[in-house]
């Protein structure tokens, strides 16, 4: 699916495919699962996902499981990103918009390459209403290579924050040889994450092969992630090159708990970090 675009001002969504569910009463939306499908430059005017964008309404208020395997996005774009335009959108690839929130969502086997938004998840965004959950989010086997989103963090992925939700993601683990390259955000002081923004998540396991190089966040915190209000963060077996947060904290990582919840931040066996640089900690920066 190529070239498409949803360019209605103001509700542009879904370049390639835009899917809107609304069930009453008794119905519900269980899950939704997208495999073995190619998406290429196709555009979003406004709201998100140039490429894929799945909004469920109310779905019988139960969370929906979300899975994307197998497939390939590559050069999609959400708004903003052609001169003269302005606006914010998320995922620049695809946008999942379940109101009731996830149960779980899954990446798995499947290209990221070029794509961009004009605010969060150069590739990939996540977003719930009001106190809804995110539940947990899988990464295995992706890759996400020169994404960009151009306003506040995750230039390959983002988990977009309910301004009244403190930790929306229960679990956050990137697994099975991932890797997250020459991605970037344009970022701000209190956002960031050069390839993966998690302004709230409980736990984060990074571990099997898994490789963040050249990841930048220009004016934010964490040239590879940014994490906020973790209770454990745990990495092995990754290695960290040459990424950049030179305004911010942490080169790599960014730890930012506003209520002091870091318990421990362990990196483990067959870690290697080199030439990572920000302005405050090259590997990892925590702030208050």
């Amino acid at each position: 699916m190529s070239r498409n675009q949803a360019t209605l001002a103001g509700s542009g969504t879904g370049g390639g495919m835009s899917v809107c569910l609304s069930y009453e009463g008794s119905g519900a939306v269980r899950s939704m699962a997208v495999f073995n499908s190619t998406f290429i430059s196709n555009r979003a005017a406004a709201v998100g996902g140039g490429a894929l964008y799945v909004r469920v309404e109310d779905g019988g208020g139960m969370p929906m499981a979300a899975e994307v395997r197998g497939c390939t996005f590559r050069g999609n774009w959400a708004a903003a990103t052609v001169a003269g335009e302005a606006g914010e959108a998320d995922g620049g690839a695809v946008l999942l918009f379940p109101t009731p929130g996830f149960t779980a969502t899954t990446l798995a086997d499947s290209v990221f390459e070029g794509n961009s938004a004009a605010d969060t998840g150069g590739a990939v965004a996540l977003r719930v209403e009001g106190t809804s959950s995110y539940g947990a989010l899988h990464v295995t086997n992706c890759s996400f290579r020169g994404n960009v989103a151009h306003g506040s963090g995750g230039g390959a992925l983002s988990v977009v924050k309910p301004t009244n939700n403190d930790v929306p993601l229960t679990l956050l683990r990137i697994a099975g040889g991932s890797r997250f390259l020459n991605n970037s955000c344009g970022g701000i002081d209190s956002a960031g994450g050069g390839a993966v923004y998690t302004p709230g998540v409980e736990r984060v396991d990074i571990a099997g092969g898994i490789e963040f190089s050249s990841n930048a966040a220009a004016f934010g915190s964490g040239g590879a992630l940014f994490l906020g209000s973790p209770t454990s963060v745990s990495v092995s077996d990754a290695v960290f090159s040459s990424n950049r947060a030179p305004t911010g904290d942490g080169g790599v990582i960014c730890v930012r708990s506003e209520l002091l919840a870091v318990d421990s931040v362990v990196l483990g066996p067959n870690v290697t970090a080199r030439s990572n640089s920000a302005n405050n900690g090259t590997l990892v920066g925590c702030e208050a």
